[in-house]
């Protein structure tokens, strides 16, 4: 599936829910800017999550190995403090 017809899509839909759910109770000249100023607010989410998600799946695997080594190595300092105090 393509990303244009998709966002096309989805901008369209946060454009008709300003629309007609949030800003119903303003007069429609207002109503046409305010649903334009929604978009912009709300463009700024997949902006962010897109490449936070492709950057996490990059470094996901250096963050887990060092992960496991801080915790088998402060584990194990754990381990012999609860053997030496019981």
């Amino acid at each position: 599936m393509e990303i244009l017809p998709t966002l096309f899509l989805y901008f369209f839909v946060i454009y008709l829910m300003a629309y007609f759910r949030v800003f119903r109770n303003w007069d429609p000249k207002h109503r046409v800017e305010a649903s334009s100023y929604f978009i912009s607010l709300t463009h700024g989410t997949p902006k962010l999550h897109l490449p936070s998600r492709k950057v996490f799946d990059i470094l996901y695997l250096l963050f887990y190995a060092f992960y496991v080594v801080v915790k088998g190595i402060i584990g194990l300092f754990f381990v012999y403090k609860m053997g030496v105090f019981t």
